[in-house]
């Protein structure tokens, strides 16, 4: 008679410590993909190349890859909400440096700072991981990492505010935002339970040992197509989109919500299957169901004169709108429900190691977000084909669903001539 009453003051007690941890990481990825919707008045106010541009909307992601270990670090010691609330109090400065600031060197400074969002989401995933139920742990993770809708926010507060004021008032609107938020996350949650103790050096050996471990290393590989290839595709889209379709930009951002809000909210049901049919079963099946969007997108529109008999033929290929549309909505949905099972298998690998982990796996996926604007840029600027940021994306799908196929399969010969019945992660 107990045990229900035990799982639902469990339930009320995660619920009132998902909320705030959400809403703070809500906010934060807004603050940190904000540049995907104000860099197009940037550009156009330093007339910036592909390059140029494709820099500044990733630098953000790197210089959050970079702060992700130290966040981790920071949260093993100081505890997850003094690490949250420190990197929410550290944006404010930052966003009030981006109202003034007038070169590409300011700008440029601003968008690493702006990387401080990102060890909202390592602290974040510890903070969670550490309370949910572990039979719900895919779940609430997933539920949890939708605050990436913040950057469909964006789409929507920016275009609002521009039209009423300037782009340059975003970021007092962020900044009340982060204000409110941080007061009533300090208020709101409590201070974290004292770690067990563990000398520094004993802890620092225990995470560099992760980093050569085969297991962690293909984690991060993970992160990078599908944690890194949603990152990448959010800051690259709004521009792809109004770019490719001859559509202005806040017609094309606001399309670009049919990415990023489906990437985000199926998280939730890929985290729900991973706790009932396997992390890497759920992962695999979206990786490979993602090709197939990531393929046809990789296909520019193309004019084909055939020579026909009496008379040349004239033959358009290209999809319309709402067809192009409709694939990237798909392809986010599958890199969603990706995600969502990939922190699932993360605490399944690494249950004590969640933050560090976690920080390796954020810096491998910024890496990859930063990396990838930047290809899809030179692809635009070298080539001349829009489509080319697909055709790598897809290419890199390819090469990372092999090795994920190769790692379970070598994983389960090695347990069978072990002799070993237990269930492993990897299948």
């Amino acid at each position: 008679m107990k045990a229900p009453q035990i799982r639902k003051d469990t339930l009320l007690s995660l619920t009132g410590i998902l909320l705030p941890t959400y809403v703070a990481f809500f906010v934060a990825f807004g603050c940190w993909t904000l540049l995907a919707v104000i860099g197009v008045h940037i550009r156009t106010q330093l007339n910036l190349s592909d390059v140029e541009f494709g820099t500044l909307l990733a630098l953000p992601v790197l210089s959050g890859g970079l702060l992700a270990i130290p966040a981790g670090i920071a949260t093993q010691r100081f505890g997850t909400r003094r690490v949250m609330l420190g990197c929410l109090a550290g944006l404010v400065p930052v966003l009030a440096s981006l109202g003034r600031v007038e070169s590409l060197w300011g700008y440029l400074l601003v968008a690493c700072g702006l990387g401080l969002a990102g060890g909202t989401f390592s602290a974040g995933l510890q903070f969670i991981s550490s309370r949910a139920p572990p039979q719900h742990r895919g779940l609430v993770l997933s539920l949890f990492s939708t605050g990436m809708l913040g950057a469909g926010f964006n789409y929507y507060l920016v275009s609002l505010i521009h039209e009423a004021y300037s782009w340059r008032s975003v970021s007092t609107a962020y900044i009340i935002l982060l204000v409110l938020v941080t007061i009533l996350y300090a208020l709101l949650t409590e201070s974290d339970p004292p770690a067990a103790h563990r000398s520094g050096q004993s802890r620092i050996r225990a995470n560099l040992s992760l980093l050569l471990q085969a297991d962690v290393q293909l984690l991060c590989v993970l992160f990078a197509l599908s944690g890194g290839g949603i990152l990448a595709l959010t800051l690259w889209l709004p521009d792809f989109i109004s770019a490719s379709l001859g559509l202005p930009f806040n017609t094309g951002a606001l399309l670009a919500m049919g990415f990023i809000v489906p990437a985000s909210l199926c998280q939730v049901p890929g985290g729900w299957l991973a706790d009932r049919l396997g992390a890497v079963p759920v992962l695999r099946r979206a990786l490979t169901a993602a090709l197939l969007p990531g393929l046809l997108l990789s296909y520019p529109n193309m004019s084909l004169d055939v020579e026909g008999a009496t008379h040349i033929l004239h033959l358009q290929f290209g999809w319309s709108i709402m067809v192009e549309v409709g694939l990237i909505a798909l392809l986010g949905m599958l890199l969603g429900v990706a995600f969502g099972s990939l922190l699932r298998l993360l605490v399944e690998l690494q249950p004590d190691h969640v933050a560090f982990t976690a920080g390796l796996a954020l810096l491998s996926g910024c890496l990859s977000g930063f990396l990838l604007p930047l290809l899809f840029a030179m692809a635009n600027q070298w080539i001349g084909v829009r489509s080319a940021a697909f055709m790598l994306l897809f290419g890199f799908s390819a090469l990372t669903l092999l090795a994920l196929n190769l790692h379970s399969r070598r994983h389960m010969r090695h347990r069978l001539l072990k002799g070993e019945k237990a269930l492993s992660p990897w299948g």
